[in-house]
């Protein structure tokens, strides 16, 4: 029985080959697709598969009858129970690549064959060197058996009213009257991205979100008058994101309060254009611990990833004491919900260029009590040449900042010269360890690039 599905699934493959330039010689080992939570498809069959060139294929097939599945391309290949261990494992296999295969009903709209290659900045780990996507008319010749079970997604009218200002550059579902319930067995929660000039991986982060499990998010994107293609982009979901506006503002944590201000959630998340949420059922789980465990705020862990996409380290919470918090920024605000009346009572200051969470944070612990934490990894923190991360002199200095500001504030002035012994220990590291890191890392993409040039010119 194995040997006959085996070359069943050859033979389809292989019939593919005119599209993958490659040819298929073993299946090592199939089997039920992994669940998902994201909507628009069900999972068929999952293939392991030697090609002729040695390279191995981890092969996902995927009954599809709903376009959404085009608006979830950047996110699919990860969607369901990333294994961070696995991932991990698998880094150094570089010759694993990822393709994935739709079966198309008629009202996906699929002409033919159609295909895409995601870009290797969104594919998170080095645990494929490739994803690619097929989509296929599902009554193409095909060995699979198809349970058809469709799972619409509807939004619901709105009993909010909007105060929106026409004329502005703004656009979102509200502007057309719809936007969420705010229920009592179903709190609506707030995802608010602020983004300038963030085109290179917004997409992937707004991808995250509108396909979220939870039925009862509202989606917010503030803009500070991008010059490059992000409101493109913002316009190409604007009939799955709530409100979007563009306008300059006074900074950071002017924008961030700002976005705030403009949710109508029970809670709040921040979710910046480079970051995005790992797990399309992260707001399912977080509501699951609110109505649970009901507090202020919950925070969760980040897998840290560069701009390639590559994991670089993991800040997993699991327990944490406040004065464990005074001694260095740990809580990051990708994967931290907060109670919008909490939120509003501190706010952003201003005062900060980097620390300005972090200083919230002091302040939010000290008057709302610890959060509930989630230890798993649930969002995808990027660093990259261009975020405020990237900077640890800065992050740092401003972070010392902050710290002496809340001291202050609270009067816990003996506590100033132990926090200024932590600080200077921490610009050594910075020196010793961040600066030499940073800038091998540069020499080794340096190189890559210099190979990869050097090659073509060969060929040549």
């Amino acid at each position: 029985m194995f040997n006959t599905k085996s070359d069943n699934y050859l033979n389809f493959l292989n019939s593919l080959n005119f599209i993958l330039n490659t040819t298929f010689i073993k299946i090592e080992q199939h089997g039920d697709h992994a669940k998902s939570k994201l909507i628009g498809w069900t999972g068929i069959k999952s293939i392991v598969v030697l090609t002729q060139q040695n390279d191995t294929y981890e092969i996902d097939i995927r009954y599809a009858w709903s376009k959404k599945i085009f608006s979830q391309n950047l996110i699919d290949y990860y969607c369901f129970e990333f294994d961070f261990s696995r991932k991990k494992a698998l880094s150094k296999r570089n010759s694993r690549k990822k393709l994935i295969i739709y079966l198309c009903e008629e009202s996906v709209g699929v002409s033919g064959i159609e295909t895409d290659s995601i870009d290797r900045k969104f594919i998170v780990s080095d645990a494929w060197s490739t994803v690619n996507h097929i989509y296929l008319q599902s009554n193409y010749h095909h060995p699979f058996t198809i349970s058809k079970n469709q799972q619409p997604l509807d939004i619901q009218s709105t009993d909010i009213e909007f105060n929106i200002t026409h004329g502005k550059n703004e656009g979102g579902l509200r502007l057309k009257g719809i936007g969420r319930k705010i229920l009592p067995d179903a709190p609506l929660i707030s995802v608010v991205t602020v983004v300038r000039n963030g085109e290179k991986y917004i997409e992937q982060t707004i991808q995250s979100v509108i396909n979220q499990s939870y039925h009862n998010v509202e989606y917010i994107i503030v803009d500070g008058v991008s010059s490059d293609k992000t409101l493109e982009i913002v316009k190409k979901y604007e009939d799955k994101i709530d409100y979007w506006l563009s306008e300059p503002d006074k900074g950071l944590s002017d924008v961030m309060n700002k976005g705030v201000e403009l949710t109508t959630g029970k809670y709040i998340s921040h979710l910046h254009a480079d970051d995005f949420f790992l797990n399309p059922g992260l707001v399912e789980a977080i509501v699951e611990k609110i109505i649970a465990n009901p507090s202020n705020w919950y925070t969760g862990s980040n897998l840290i990833v560069d701009y390639n996409g590559a994991i670089m380290d993991s800040s997993i919470l699991s327990e944490l004491r406040f004065k464990d918090m005074m001694k260095a920024d740990i809580i990051k605000h990708p994967g931290t919900f907060v109670d919008r009346g909490s939120f509003l009572s501190i706010k952003f200051s201003s005062n900060y260029s980097h620390a300005m969470d972090y200083f919230f944070f002091l302040n939010l612990w000290r008057n709302f009590g610890e959060p509930v934490f989630l230890s798993e990894i649930d969002v995808t923190f990027r660093v990259h040449p261009n975020s405020l991360s990237s900077n640890y002199l800065g992050s740092l200095t401003s972070e010392m900042k902050a710290r002496i500001d809340f001291r202050t504030q609270e009067k816990e002035y003996s506590f100033i010269p132990f926090d200024i012994m932590i600080y200077l220990s921490r610009m050594v590291k910075t020196f010793v360890y961040h600066y030499p890191l940073l800038y091998l890392n540069k020499l080794k993409f340096i190189s890559k690039k210099y190979i990869a040039v050097s090659a073509r010119m060969w060929c040549k």
